[in-house]
Order: C-alpha cells, then structure tokens, then sequence
C-alpha cells in the first residue's frame, strides 16, 4: 500500500494536521486479510451468507469493548484512542468519572446496547471505531501513540468532511459487508443470476439495477439493518 500524506490547512492557512492519503481501493485491500481471519475464526466452512460481529472482531484483534455512559445526551456514541489518554464518562448516577483509554479500549456509549431496535447503529459504531485502530496501526508514525490520537464518534446527519473519518467509516463498512457476504445475501434474497454489478470491480460489489431489487427490498434491508446502519 503506498503511503501518501496530504497536509490539511485551517482558513487562515495554517497547517492543522497531516494525514495519510488512502484510497478505497486501499482501505478494501486492508479489510481483506482481516475479514479472511475472521471467517477462518468464527465462520464455519461453506457457510452462506455470513454476518460479521463487530466485537468478535475486535476481539480476534485485541481490542476490549466497554459499554458506558459517555455523555448525559448520548450525543457521543463511540470513543477510543492509539495511547494512554484520560477522558470523562459518567455513572448511573451522572457523576463524571476519569476513565482511562489505553490504546486497545473502544468505548461505545451503553445505550446503544439497550436499544435492540438500532442494532444496525450499535455494530457499524464498533467498527468505525476498530477501524480508527487498524489505521493507526497501519500508519503509526502518523497515528500512533506518541501522537495521543483521540476519536469520538458522533451522531450527526451531515456528511463527513474530515479524511480521517472518512477513511474510517469507508475501512468499517468494508469489514461489516465483505463483497462474498453481500453477494450471498442476494442470492438467499432471490436475486440469484439476475444479479448485475455496475461497473464490474474486483473488490467492490457495484450498484445493483433496482428494477431487480424491488421484489425482494425488505428482506435484503432486513438482513443489511442488522449488520451495518
């Protein structure tokens, strides 16, 4: 993977931060092997359509996953971060708490594992926080602990602007729908042969036609809501 750093500058033209550049195709050719551990682990042979748990996978790589309460709002859905940093959670009875993350904890705000109708919310939270990990384990002189780099995750409706976000949210829907997963699903849903990808790619299970989809929408929604929101 080549590794290109752009400098990102603030309005008054001062360098704010440097990141590193990395295309999907990049981010996809990352997601493979780990996807390929993960099915050797958890995923019996032959096994159609499968799901990939997002804490199981990060547990396969090291990461421990903690349910609390890390704002009153719930505004904050998801933290962690690549060394030791101290950050605020709160108790059941809202007091603030010191809570420190340790580089291989993911913080994921506990409401979300109270909530089974937003399951599709929790999972893709855990990934895109394991996947602010895989790449500041991918680019440690950028990302790594001697930068202190610290992520929250957000709810928000509007579209990502930051690369690095970007990048994470690209990496954790690449490791929720691996390609052989998602073109299963639509062969369980029916779709079968009538299946066209646009444009064809090797790592990238295209766009479908619609007019093909219709028929069989709110299975393949069912299916795709409980894995990735």
């Amino acid at each position: 993977m080549a590794q290109i750093f752009i400098d990102i500058y603030s309005t008054q033209h001062r360098r704010v931060k440097t990141t590193a550049c990395i295309s999907r195709n990049d981010i996809e050719r990352l997601a493979d092997p780990i996807i390929g551990q993960y099915k050797h682990t958890f995923v019996p042979a032959r096994h159609l359509c499968y799901t990939v748990d997002p804490a199981q996978l990060a547990a396969l790589l090291g990461y421990q996953i903690e349910y609390v309460r890390i704002t009153k709002d719930g505004s904050i859905l998801g933290q962690t971060s690549s060394g030791n940093i101290w950050t605020t959670i709160y108790d059941a009875n809202m007091n603030e708490v010191l809570f420190l993350l340790d580089g291989r904890t993911i913080l994921i705000e506990e409401r979300l594992l109270a909530t089974p109708r937003i399951i599709g919310r929790k999972n893709f939270t855990i990934a895109h926080k394991l996947a602010h990990q895989i790449i500041n384990r991918q680019f440690p002189k950028m990302y790594g602990p001697q930068n202190r780099t610290f992520c929250d995750y957000r709810r928000s409706s509007k579209p990502v602007t930051d690369w690095y976000e970007w990048q994470a949210d690209a990496l954790a829907a690449a490791l929720l729908l691996p390609p052989d997963a998602v073109r299963d699903g639509l062969f369980i849903c029916g779709l079968g042969e009538k299946m066209h990808l646009m444009p064809p790619a090797p790592n990238s299970v295209g766009r479908v036609k619609t007019d093909i989809i219709k028929p069989q929408k709110a299975r393949l929604c069912d299916w795709i809501d409980h894995t990735v929101s």
